[in-house]
């Protein structure tokens, strides 16, 4: 029963390659500049981040995500970011760099920001632990095409004190990779993601609740849909609680202490995969690397901090 349940995943994973590609954070509002590249420069400070995903555990071969990212403010109306990420899906996994731009409007109230992001991609295809029951199968000859692949990302970012609204398309090129076979059969192409994201902050004294949402739309797969709630005390401890429609609950804790912040969240899978595994974890590291510092949050939103203008919002 278990070789039918990994074959059928196996089955779904190669099928998934055409649609769902982009990889699955439970630090999403954390970590927009991965779906959204006009997020750069809007933070108004320089900072580093790392990031690892487990996903899936005690399921072998499951996928795994690790990145850093960097992002800064040039001026009050511009910005630039990039990320180096190694997503693992097996049989499948990509090597990805990126290069973010973002110019930003300031208005009274609001602020609109641009983004555009620049991305060379490689795709790799392991066959060494895979088996199969027909060796002369043609649509299963491997060519090992690991040629680097272009790739962009557009976005729009509306943001005010006490709250962001974003949406962007990721993958606009379509790039192709063959990984497999020498006709169409072996052909797997990138699919454009439509993505929407959104967070606003309540503030009772030291005490910020920030109810977000995130949905992402992309052709021959599921919808995704996911509602947070996060909440923080003095802009130092953070904890969050979400639900990804028909996938997972997750919830996660932070810290902050002076420049860094550790956070920590832990999916609970209520899917099918259940069966295989009940859990994925995530951690997160980040460094503020800003001149001056102040009691701001490095992560989730919000923020009533002095110096700062009515119309800013700091994000993390």
């Amino acid at each position: 029963m278990k070789k039918i349940f990994f074959g059928l995943l196996f089955l779904f994973t190669v099928s998934a390659l055409f649609s769902q590609q982009i990889p699955q954070f439970s630090f999403r509002h954390q970590n927009l500049i991965i779906n959204n590249p006009a997020i750069v420069g809007a933070t108004g400070k320089n900072e580093i981040k790392l990031l690892h995903r487990e996903q899936w555990v005690g399921f072998k071969n499951a996928p795994s995500t690790s990145f850093i990212s960097f992002s800064q403010a040039i001026n009050t109306t511009n910005g630039f970011g990039a990320y180096i990420m190694h997503d693992r899906t097996f049989p499948s996994s990509r090597f990805i760099v990126n290069a973010s731009y973002s110019y930003i409007i300031n208005m009274d109230n609001l602020n609109l920001a641009f983004g555009l992001s620049a991305m060379l991609m490689q795709y790799k295809f392991n066959t060494s632990e895979l088996t199969y029951a027909d060796f002369g199968d043609p649509s299963m000859q491997f060519v090992a095409d690991q040629k680097w692949r272009p790739e962009s990302n557009v976005g729009l970012l509306f943001y005010g004190q006490n709250f962001y609204a974003g949406f962007a398309i990721n993958q606009i090129i379509k790039s192709n990779f063959r990984p497999y076979s020498s006709d169409d059969n072996g052909l797997v192409q990138m699919n454009r993601h439509f993505c929407l994201s959104g967070q606003y902050d309540l503030h009772i004294d030291e005490h910020r609740i920030s109810p977000g949402i995130f949905m992402e739309y992309v052709k021959k797969a599921p919808f995704i849909s996911e509602f947070s709630i996060m909440y923080s005390f003095d802009n130092q401890v953070f904890a969050s609680l979400s639900y990804r429609y028909n996938d997972a609950l997750s919830a996660s804790i932070g810290y902050k202490y002076d420049r860094f912040y550790l956070a920590y969240a832990f999916d609970f899978t209520i899917s099918k995969l259940s069966l295989a595994s009940s859990s994925s974890h995530e951690l997160m590291l980040a460094i503020d690397l800003s001149k001056s510092k102040t009691n701001i949050p490095m992560f989730g939103s919000g923020g009533r901090s002095r110096g700062l203008k009515n119309t800013q919002r700091i994000f993390y």
